[in-house]
């Protein structure tokens, strides 16, 4: 009777050591009811362009496949997860394609029909029960505060960028915007904007720096263009047609780049100049940014009943191209709380700063590139 209990015991054992060595995929554990099964919630597009499925069962191997919503139909695929084993995964992420995603996706469990471990559209069906394909329904709701901004006024729009390596992202050096809008990335079509590539988080009025914008790669071809959209129906996503682009006098804000190996050093679509309200410190004003095309000057006037008064600091002789946080110092003899920073190109060629009688200040759409800046009592 003894021996008989050890063989019975023994054999228990044996099936329970089978069962817990059943293939299954990193993080699945086994649901004993076999029932197909998905759960999900709406949610923001993570920093990674990934959607999390917060639970989902295969009673036999199988993917979780996120689809595009086409008013309740199923439209393109948009994610796919690897081929998963039977069994439960809890808080599976999808990277998803984040410029097709759409507002609304459908996830579903499409099972491996043909043995060949690729995903097949054609042959790898959805899982379904009493007829009902398996199915959860989720929002995708638009990030809409970026990680980068900063609390700086700007004077008109502007963008900053250069050829640089193509990866699974790009980064925009610098965003100016006067009101919300995206940074857009599109194909090159003999050198005019074509299909949308990438799109930016819907970006609040102000300054952004190293904006980072995920790539539709297998789509990318080896020139784009990055342009300013603004964000024009107030529904928080980027609408092609709807959202219309930032110009300036007529002219759309927009850089060609080019993906190489080689990454070049970020061209300004205009001379551009960011800066925030301030106080002092040792006698010095800061300017957070200033882009010029051609050898120019930050100069510090007085306000005079709201209108630039007499130059009270200058920066050095700048040289084409981007300078962060330039220090400029201020005649201390002058009591003043409000001034106007421009940029003056060096127009006679002498390298010394000759304001009023040459080195104007540079013009988009007839008006100096300028800001006001205020509270600067130290």
């Amino acid at each position: 009777m003894k021996s008989t209990q050890k063989i019975i015991t023994a054999l228990i054992i044996a099936s329970l050591g089978f069962s817990a060595c059943t293939a299954t995929a990193p993080n699945a554990t086994i649901d004993q009811s076999g029932s197909p099964n998905i759960v999900v919630t709406d949610q923001t597009v993570s920093t990674g362009n990934e959607i999390e499925i917060k639970s989902v069962n295969l009673d036999k191997p199988g993917y979780v496949v996120i689809y595009q919503d086409n008013n309740g139909t199923s439209g393109n695929v948009v994610g796919k997860s690897q081929l998963l084993s039977a069994g439960t995964y809890n808080n599976l992420k999808i990277r998803v394609d984040q410029v097709h995603i759409g507002s609304k996706v459908q996830a579903k469990i499409n099972y491996e029909l043909n043995n060949n471990s690729t995903f097949d559209l054609n042959v790898d069906k959805a899982a379904m029960i009493n007829g009902t394909e398996i199915m959860g329904r989720l929002n995708v709701i638009p990030k809409t505060i970026p990680i980068n901004i900063t609390n700086s006024l700007v004077g008109h729009p502007n963008l900053v960028a250069g050829d640089q390596l193509i990866n699974n992202e790009i980064s925009i050096s610098s965003v100016s915007l006067d009101k919300p809008g995206y940074v857009v990335i599109q194909n090159d079509i003999n050198g005019n904007p074509g299909g949308v590539v990438g799109i930016s988080d819907l970006l609040p009025a102000g300054a952004h720096n190293n904006v980072m914008v995920v790539l539709d790669k297998p789509n990318v071809g080896d020139k784009s263009h990055v342009s300013l959209f603004y964000e024009t129906n107030n529904n928080a996503k980027f609408d092609m047609g709807l959202d219309q682009p930032v110009t300036i006098n007529n002219q759309m804000i927009t850089l060609p780049i080019v993906f190489s190996a080689i990454a070049t050093t970020p061209v300004s679509f205009l001379p551009n100049l960011v800066v925030s309200d301030q106080n002092l410190n040792n006698g010095q004003l800061t300017i957070g940014s200033v882009y010029v095309d051609k050898p120019a000057y930050v100069v510090i006037q007085k306000d005079m009943s709201g209108v630039p008064g007499d130059v009270i600091g200058h920066s050095d002789l700048l040289t084409p191209g981007g300078h962060n946080d330039l220090l400029i110092n201020i005649d201390n003899s002058q009591t003043v709380n409000m001034v106007h920073a421009t940029i003056n190109y060096e127009d006679n060629n002498n390298s010394t700063f000759d304001f009023p009688q040459a080195d104007k200040p540079v013009l988009v759409a007839d008006q100096p590139v300028g800001l006001t800046i205020t509270n600067i009592n130290e």
